[in-house]
């Protein structure tokens, strides 16, 4: 298991201090962007509502959340497709070339 490292990371005006393996390190960075450039374009659209910066944040945290959802789906589906067509060619195989034929 890898030493922990503290990294400081930054979301919205606060600062978080974390401690995570290093090989981690860049996708909590990249997270912190992620969730960073949805805070801007919901503070953006929502500039002149005078929403206060918690329903923000959960509005960019919901965004996000769902596409991970989204890319999990994909994901399932790809290797639900992936296991299909390893079955096919199974049967395919099994059944002989007059299974392909009919």
């Amino acid at each position: 298991m890898d030493k922990k490292i503290r990294i400081n990371i930054q979301v919205g005006e606060s600062i978080y201090p974390l401690w995570v393996e290093p090989k981690e390190e860049p996708l909590f960075r990249e997270a912190a962007r992620m969730v960073n450039r949805r805070l801007i374009a919901y503070s953006t659209k929502f500039r002149g509502a005078n929403l206060p910066s918690e329903r923000v944040m959960a509005m960019a945290a919901i965004d996000l959340a769902v596409l991970c959802q989204k890319q999990g789906d994909n994901a399932n589906l790809e290797a639900t497709e992936a296991n299909l067509a390893n079955i096919v060619a199974d049967l395919q195989e099994f059944l002989g070339e007059d299974a392909t034929q009919s």
